[in-house]
């Protein structure tokens, strides 16, 4: 049986667009796929030739939204045919798809739109006897012999269901590496929103040794403070479920595939499946996702993502750092580098950036050293137990990470001769911390 849905991209697009309440690119071109396939009486949409027309090259970057039209329905299994000139797309398909010499005719043929540029087509290609020919637009053709039904009845919204699955220890040792300060507040709300631009989430789950200490890199909080230990509570607050997995990154791997195979069966199974991860080890299972008919999304971190994802075609890909926007260390170290009248406005956006109560914490523990110790060479061993000792940090580790990064932005420096650290009595959080501190006092 030979069956074919041919997709106007630029009709598809001018119909959505023109909708108060009209259903995402995505879920539109999944929908008229699946839909197509049933019309035609196939017992998977793998067995129908779906067709997406259009210019391509307008369509090669990202629009506005950060949907990227080529990607979406390359992942959703369209052919992508490229039209330059409209008024030979019948000439173009018909040599590509249904040459005169073919032995298949075809037996169901759904076009959705009712362009006259493709409508042509029609006419000059071979039917089967009893075959079909279906038309979805937004307007009824003056066509004879053919099934009209309205656009808005196959795409109407849709209530697509979303899983996601986060590899949590992946992730924020991806930002962490492309110097990104992890604000898990930020985090957390930056993929719940981004998984719900795809549909109803009906499942979170965030994977992660927790409780190992060091496995992690230094988080915060919107206020500021370390929150590396809290962080599955957090989780649980915002109806993600904090699963533990072993240390290293095939534990968290196994894990995730695991459930996502378990979990992506049966009628009740989620739709769509998101996988936060850059690692290529997930590749193996998108296969079989991909038979089970769901839509695949992968989440990685620019610079850390395996390229072994990005060539793979078979799923959305796309870059947390793309949809949360955190700031990074040299950024803000730029911008206390940059020459300006106005020092208080700088000092406040720096301050702000820089989250003051933990910075300042690692500050006045150093004061407080140097004016009760005075070592010739504070180093990083000593400045950590301190800070350790005083519950800025719940270990040690965790206290040298939180050193790495106030050297990283500016706040502390190494001092070559002594092989220890410097406080910068220049930088802003050091100015205003010294001032409310004497202030107080």
């Amino acid at each position: 049986m030979s069956s074919y849905l041919i997709v106007d991209v630029d009709d598809l697009l001018d119909y959505l667009q023109g909708q108060t309440a009209a259903p995402k690119l995505m879920d539109a071109a999944t929908t008229l796929r699946s839909t197509a396939a049933l019309a035609a009486g196939l017992s998977s949409p793998e067995r129908l030739q779906a067709i997406a027309i259009a210019e391509w090259n307008k369509y090669r970057r990202a629009d506005s939204n950060g949907v990227n039209v080529q990607q979406v329905f390359v992942s959703t299994g369209y052919d992508l045919f490229n039209v330059s000139e409209r008024r030979y797309v019948t000439d173009a398909l018909l040599t590509q798809y249904f040459p005169i010499d073919a032995e298949d005719q075809v037996d169901e043929l759904i076009l959705a739109s009712a362009n006259p540029d493709v409508t042509a087509i029609i006419s000059r290609i071979q039917f089967a006897p009893n075959s079909r020919i279906r038309i979805w637009a937004d307007a009824r053709p003056q066509l004879q012999n053919v099934i009209f039904q309205p656009l808005q009845s196959i795409v109407g919204v849709q209530n697509k269901t979303v899983a996601l699955y986060i590899d949590f220890e992946n992730i924020t040792i991806s930002l962490n590496e492309q110097d990104y300060i992890v604000d898990v507040d930020m985090l957390i709300e930056g993929l719940k929103r981004r998984a719900q631009y795809y549909g109803q989430v009906v499942n979170i789950a965030a994977y992660a040794p927790w409780g190992q200490r060091g496995s992690l890199p230094p988080m915060l909080d919107t206020q500021g403070r370390e929150i590396s230990e809290d962080i599955p509570s957090r989780l649980a607050l915002e109806s993600i479920d904090p699963v533990y997995s072993l240390p290293g990154k095939n534990s968290a791997d196994l894990r995730i595939a695991k459930d996502v195979l378990a979990e992506s069966l049966g009628p009740d199974s989620p739709d769509i499946i998101i996988i936060a991860s850059g690692d290529r080890d997930f590749n193996n299972i998108y296969n079989t996702l991909r038979a089970r008919g769901k839509q695949i999304v992968v989440w990685g971190v620019r610079g850390s993502t395996s390229r072994v994802l990005e060539h793979n075609t078979a799923i959305t890909l796309e870059y947390v750092d793309d949809f949360v926007r955190f700031r990074q260390h040299k950024e803000l170290q730029d911008l206390f580098k940059q020459p300006t009248p106005d020092t208080d406005s700088i000092e406040e956006e720096v301050v702000d950036a820089f989250r003051p109560s933990q910075w300042s914490s690692v500050v006045l523990q150093y004061d407080f050293l140097v004016a009760n110790r005075a070592p010739r060479n504070l180093t990083s061993a000593v400045l950590a137990e301190r800070l350790a000792e005083n519950n800025i940090t719940n270990s040690t580790d965790r206290a040298l990470e939180l050193i790495d990064q106030a050297v990283k932005v500016g706040i502390l420096q190494q001092d070559r001769r002594n092989k220890g650290l410097v406080l910068n009595p220049e930088h802003p959080v050091v100015r205003q911390t010294r001032v409310i501190r004497d202030r107080i006092v």
